[in-house]
């Protein structure tokens, strides 16, 4: 019998997509122009950082935050059998993408408190983004999507 996914998982679906085109494109023009010129923004900002220019961060960005996103995207549509992934998720009462989904809120929140700590906090986008990986942990901790990502208990 087929589950019915929760309205709830809808949003959560575009939150993700939402992130992983925000990643791709924030990171493509940073990995492009290093120098933070296509964004508006200068190098000299990363005076107290351990980088000389963006290419770092948006090769980080554009990896981890943007084409994760667009992985786990699929994932939770679809939830392949794909016994490599399960294999290395911690949570083995859940399916992959739904612990893929929390990391990524998780590490979205993280990747902009550690943006404000090295640069400051400078744009209304810092904090959209907070809030967006905020809401990717909600939407994914909200109890209907946990009980539909659930695994059977496997002895």
């Amino acid at each position: 019998m087929q589950k019915t996914r929760p309205r709830a998982l809808y949003i959560l679906l575009a939150l993700i997509l939402f992130q992983g085109l925000g990643g791709l494109a924030g990171g493509s023009v940073l990995i492009l122009k290093p120098d933070g010129s296509i964004l508006h923004m200068s190098a000299s900002i990363l005076h107290d950082s351990v980088f000389a220019s963006f290419l770092i961060p948006g090769l980080i960005l554009f990896w981890v935050l943007g084409v994760t996103p667009v992985f786990v995207f699929p994932l939770l549509l679809a939830q392949p059998d794909w016994r490599f992934l399960q294999a290395i998720n911690i949570y083995k009462n859940r399916y992959v993408g739904w612990t893929l989904s929390l990391l990524l809120g998780l590490g979205l929140i993280i990747w902009m408190d550690v943006e404000v700590a090295i640069i400051g906090y400078g744009s209304f986008i810092q904090g959209l983004y907070s809030g967006l990986g905020l809401l990717i942990v909600i939407f994914t901790l909200i109890p209907g999507v946990m009980k539909y990502y659930e695994r059977p208990h496997l002895s």
